[in-house]
């Protein structure tokens, strides 16, 4: 997850995180404050049991949140959480240190604390609702129609053909690509019509994607509230609505905003796909040499194209430019990095 929340509950991270992230990158732009703190969301059997238990606390000595999780709904969980966030602003802005009585029966008792309490109850719930209220309306707009028909597929029997279409393909009962792929060349397929990045928490419509002729789809382009991305592999979205649908591979974009800036991957996450390497796969088997040698064997490739300097023949032409690209860029990095140990050893 892209904030610190520690899970020691019995909720299931997977199925929920992204609306943590989602929720807490809305709440830190809402709220105003520089990060969030530790979130410890926490089982306790005994407590969920008391009719009045205990649903959060903040903790200002050590700057963390703590919420209670049994028996309660997700949106509950991030009201209780919301409510808490307020306790750290008012943290961060030094209304602790006036707090006075902090007893039992401190919101009756003191009027300080209780105008936090009034504070975080009022804004606490504000921000979720408006949280919630964005994040239904994008839902929403991308509830899909069936084709050929007016009527609105549900989420909940989009989900359960979802479910069945995942057991049948786990099965092995995978549709014949004469079932994929129509008379007209089109390919069925599942598509994305809303999806949650996972790194960030940002909501956004996609508005192209690849497509395989099975119908597998591999990376979208996704119109985000400010950007649009381009090249998004699915493993980093988390997808929320999907529609089964005919086109075939090539096709123009969806209707979207064309006055917003376009990003590739690469540039969005601020490094490649292919880039992610460990530092001892970058050195491997990469000889030591000048500033000049790089450059020389940089314009060979050029030229030549990688040659013998390649793993091997590759008929595929988009594998062997990302190998003499690889190839490029890892011989540059070489360069520099020697080009500045001859400097300094100078």
């Amino acid at each position: 997850m892209q904030h610190p929340v520690h899970n020691h509950s019995n909720i299931d991270m997977d199925a929920v995180g992204h609306l943590f992230d989602s929720f807490l990158t809305f709440a830190k732009d809402y709220l105003g404050i520089p990060e969030c703190p530790d979130i410890y969301l926490k089982s306790d059997k005994a407590n969920s049991e008391l009719p009045l238990g205990k649903t959060g606390a903040y903790d200002p000595m050590h700057k963390k949140i703590i919420i209670f999780t049994d028996n309660r709904h997700i949106k509950d969980i991030l009201r209780s959480l919301s409510h808490e966030l307020v306790h750290y602003r008012q943290d961060l802005q030094g209304m602790f240190d006036k707090s006075g009585y902090s007893g039992p029966g401190y919101a009756q008792k003191n009027q300080h604390l209780r105008d936090m309490e009034r504070e975080a109850y009022e804004i606490g719930n504000l921000c979720l609702r408006d949280w919630e209220d964005k994040h239904k309306k994008q839902l929403q707009e991308s509830i899909y129609t069936i084709k050929g028909d007016n009527s609105k597929m549900s989420y909940k029997k989009w989900r359960n053909g979802e479910v069945n279409e995942r057991l049948m393909e786990s099965w092995g009962y995978k549709a014949p690509k004469s079932e994929v792929i129509n008379e007209n060349k089109e390919i069925s397929h599942l598509c994305a019509m809303l999806v949650t990045e996972k790194s960030s928490g940002k909501v956004g419509h996609p508005i192209n994607h690849t497509l395989l002729e099975d119908g597998t789809v591999t990376h979208y382009d996704v119109e985000f509230d400010d950007v649009i991305v381009e090249g998004m592999p699915v493993d980093s979205l988390s997808v929320e609505i999907q529609e089964m649908h005919h086109h075939s591979a090539r096709r123009e974009d969806k209707p979207h905003t064309e006055e917003k800036p376009r990003l590739s991957n690469e540039d969005h996450c601020g490094r490649r796909e292919d880039d992610v390497m460990e530092e001892e796969e970058l050195n491997e088997d990469v000889p030591e040499m000048s500033a000049a040698e790089a450059e020389e064997k940089f314009d060979k490739i050029i030229k030549d194209g990688p040659g013998d300097m390649s793993i091997g023949h590759i008929g595929n032409e988009t594998e062997m430019f990302r190998m003499t690209e690889d190839l490029i860029r890892k011989t540059i990095r070489e360069a520099i990095t020697n080009a500045l140990k001859e400097r300094n050893e100078g």
